[in-house]
């Protein structure tokens, strides 16, 4: 049985990551903040689900990861799902910060616990959850484009971090279009997004070849590759 672990459960992708994984018998542990949410899963799979309630913000989460690991043995996937997507466009201090604080710094620390223990078990597959944002800067959500680009450029350091310690460790950068969740303010509004649930069923068979990138839905390839060649100016007047 393959034992994997979600960081960032209660809504989303990672709820609909989470459901498909239990789905297919797997062992789950699932995080975030929101206790009750992560009790629901635990309901519905009592078997197969565990949880543990922590914000990636505080330092506790490591001890928290760490412990939730030595409850299930061994693990084989992590996902790191937990992120905030704020636009700022009045220029608040505070929103950025909380959008750092979550996006970039709680991103490091739990990526950076998953490979500890990772390297320790010598195996294992890190994914973390940027965006095709993370290719330009925005103004109305500056910090959290800017964000979303730590996390790529981050996860392609690990990745060369597994190289260097010649074991069996994968990493592998999700990076979505528009998916229907609540970091999208109005559904109707976003044309071409697809739902977590239907991400989920792209990304997890593809996550088996343990890919370096996943760019979904796929037709944002071609959105990705016009932000590397379109100049700055032309891509703010589209934005």
């Amino acid at each position: 049985m393959k034992n994997i672990i979600i960081i960032g459960a209660t809504s989303g992708i990672g709820r609909a990551l989470a459901l498909a994984y239990l789905k297919k018998g797997y062992q789950v542990g699932v995080t975030g903040r929101r206790i009750e949410l992560l009790q629901e899963l635990v309901t519905l799979f009592p078997k197969t689900c565990l949880y543990s309630a922590f914000d990636i913000t505080q330092e506790t989460a490591i001890h928290a990861f760490q412990n939730l690991v030595l409850k299930m043995g061994s693990v084989d996937l992590v996902i790191v799902n937990s992120g905030i997507g704020n636009w700022n466009p009045r220029n608040e201090w505070e929103i950025d910060k909380n959008t750092i604080e979550t996006n970039v710094t709680g991103f490091a620390r739990m990526s950076m616990a998953a490979f500890s223990v990772f390297l320790n078990q010598g195996f294992g597959h890190l994914v973390g959850i940027s965006s095709v944002a993370s290719y330009f800067g925005y103004g109305k959500a500056a910090a959290y484009n800017a964000s979303k680009s730590f996390v790529s450029n981050y996860l392609s350091g690990l990745r060369h971090r597994a190289i260097l310690s010649k074991k069996d460790i994968f990493v592998t950068d999700i990076q979505p279009g528009f998916i229907t969740t609540p970091l999208i303010a109005n559904k109707q509004e976003v044309k071409g997004a697809i739902s977590a649930e239907r991400m989920a069923e792209i990304v997890i068979p593809k996550l088996e070849r343990h890919p370096k990138i996943i760019i979904v839905p796929y037709r944002w390839k071609f959105a990705v590759l016009l932000a590397k060649i379109l100049p700055d100016s032309l891509i703010q007047r589209m934005s």
